[in-house]
């Protein structure tokens, strides 16, 4: 009674029909306990194959050089900038007496002009 229907339906072309069969791994059986996708041998290649980026390449050939350069500026810039600022204070001290040394001769005269006057 269904046979006639089920030959029918074989022979004719179905709209769903799909040019190009698609592959799934619950059609293929395999005797490992892991997943094909993860036996296959072409993903394998294709990792190991790939070669790392060229910006991320270099940092790994020549990471600690960078690092050291980097940290050598750095602590050349530190140093520079501390002895400015020491440079910067000690004329600033330098100044500052001066103007004390002037003040205080200046407030030795008008002492002294003022003893005169007094006496």
């Amino acid at each position: 009674m269904f046979r006639p229907w089920i030959r029918k339906a074989a022979r004719l072309p179905s709209p769903c029909i799909v040019k190009y069969p698609v592959r799934s791994s619950l059609t293929r059986r395999t005797f490992t306990s892991t997943p094909s996708h993860l036996n296959d041998d072409s993903t394998q290649q294709s990792t190991t194959t790939n070669a790392p980026s060229a910006h991320t390449s270099i940092y790994k050939n020549f990471g600690r050089a960078f690092a050291k350069v980097f940290l050598g500026g750095v602590l050349t810039y530190q140093i520079i900038y501390w002895a400015w600022m020491r440079l910067e204070v000690d004329e600033e001290k330098v100044m500052k007496n001066k103007e004390i040394a002037g003040l205080e001769s200046k407030a030795r005269e008008l002492s002294a002009t003022l003893k005169k006057k007094a006496e």
